[in-house]
């Protein structure tokens, strides 16, 4: 009954976000970080002016009350550099008073998706939300490389949004790309996602959790517990994608596609339960990461950061490098991110090897955002999609990933029969009040 329940809970979110895009996704509304009612598209923001863009530039502190916006020229970004999460477009400025050499020039508009099936992604997760949270508040105090945000709101009631980001300048690779990836580019990414998760290993997330950073999603979110029945229902379009590329599935994950998918979700319930939850980015994949000219990198698109496992989080981005640099540099570099982490006091009692069996179990994770790739395919991402399933098929027959994920079946067993053991008549009947509150809302829903 309370599977039933949980899974009457995704369908309800969905259809609450459906009717809410469809009443107010082209309405505007005041933000919640600076009750000002902002653009929300390009042409909006056109129409408004270099008045209402000086009111927005002014909030978000970029310029002082002295200088304005004298002219504004925008170019949308083609295709080839469109995220595929956002719409966004470039701001060419000029100014005018006492901040106009050093306010920003070139400024990124970043506004919510205008495709309807992408938005109802983005808005049933709350992803643009997160990333206006991100940039206000904790981006503050993380000492990364990123684009410094000049405006970042949200507005509650239509779900829409308006970052204004720094226009960054780097060499930005491309995901598909087997292009030789230098070592010290691959060295300055593991140094980046050291400073990401190492502070908040220390918090015994997510119980410790501060109260500032609740807002922040975790991996174990129980909408995504219908992940894996998605990924069944899309699985015919994985097949089609790997046949059309003369790269068939391996029969390894083939003939234990139900296996897999019915126990992705368990997999994720156990990154949670780990020692290894931390702040994660969520999406850092090549396409996300630019480099400068000192050797640093950044990194960009902040929207599916969540409260994660940090070795999971390497495993997606070793699914997107290209595959030769992998296999060359990958054991040294994941030795040098968990000695980054054990050498700022993170995970000082727990041992590499506990990290690498995290590390091979978490390409389920990589497998299932192929595979629910798979449903939106367009030209443009095609090929994308079909790097990162091909990647993950090879790392995850290189690790054994079976005998990994066959152990963890006799350790889930365990654990579950563990709960049991210590239930009595209290928790009983916590989880039958459990199950009739989860009905009580379902009906009033």
């Amino acid at each position: 009954s309370l599977s039933w329940t949980k899974m009457c809970d995704f369908y309800c979110a969905l259809v609450s976000t459906v009717c809410k895009i469809a009443c107010h996704a082209k309405k505007r509304g005041r933000g919640l970080m600076y009750d000002i009612k902002f653009p929300i598209n390009a042409d909006q923001l056109l129409e408004d002016g270099t008045e209402r863009l000086t009111e927005l530039l002014r909030a978000g502190g970029a310029i002082g009350e002295n200088t304005y916006v004298t002219s504004m020229d925008l170019a949308s970004l083609g295709d080839e550099n469109s995220a595929l999460l956002s719409e966004l477009a470039v701001l060419t400025l000029e100014y005018k008073g006492d901040d106009a050499d050093s306010a920003p020039k070139k400024v990124v508009a970043k506004f919510c998706p205008s495709e309807f099936e992408t938005r109802i992604t983005m808005d049933m997760f709350d992803l643009q939300k997160n990333e206006v949270y991100f940039y206000n508040s904790l981006a503050p105090k993380l000492n990364l490389k990123m684009p410094q945000c000049f405006f970042a709101d949200y507005c509650a009631k239509t779900g829409n949004v308006l970052l204004m980001l720094e226009m960054v300048q780097g060499d930005f690779p491309k995901m598909v790309s087997e292009d030789e990836f230098p070592l010290e580019r691959g060295q300055a990414m593991i140094d980046l996602l050291i400073d990401v998760h190492a502070p908040y290993l220390k918090m015994n997330i997510p119980e410790g959790t501060p109260s500032d950073l609740k807002w922040i999603p975790r991996v174990d979110n129980k909408l995504l517990k219908q992940v894996g029945g998605l990924c069944k229902k899309d699985w015919r379009k994985y097949d089609d994608l790997m046949k059309k590329t003369n790269d068939p599935i391996p029969d390894f994950i083939a003939n234990n596609k139900d296996l897999y998918m019915d126990t992705s979700y368990k997999i994720q319930q156990s990154w949670a339960r780990s020692e290894w939850m931390t702040l994660t980015h969520g999406d850092c994949k090549r396409d996300n990461w630019y480099f400068q000219e000192d050797g640093s990198a950044g990194l960009l698109d902040w929207q599916l950061l969540s409260w994660s496992a940090a070795p999971a989080e390497m495993s997606y981005l070793f699914a997107n490098l290209p595959i030769e640099f992998t296999r060359e540099h990958e054991f040294v570099l994941l030795k040098r991110h968990f000695d980054g982490l054990q050498s700022q006091g993170a995970v000082a009692h727990l041992t590499f090897e506990e990290y690498m069996e995290l590390y091979v179990l978490s390409f389920m994770g990589c497998l299932v955002k192929g595979i629910l790739s798979c449903a939106s395919l367009t030209d443009e991402n095609e090929k994308e999609v079909y790097k990162l399933c091909s990647r993950t098929h090879i790392l995850m027959k290189r690790h054994k990933f079976h005998e990994c994920f066959e152990k963890f079946q006799k350790q889930e067993l365990m654990y579950q029969r563990s709960k049991k053991s210590v239930s009595t008549p209290a928790t009983a009947a916590a989880k039958t009040e459990e199950i009739d509150s989860e009905r009580a809302s379902l009906v009033d829903r």
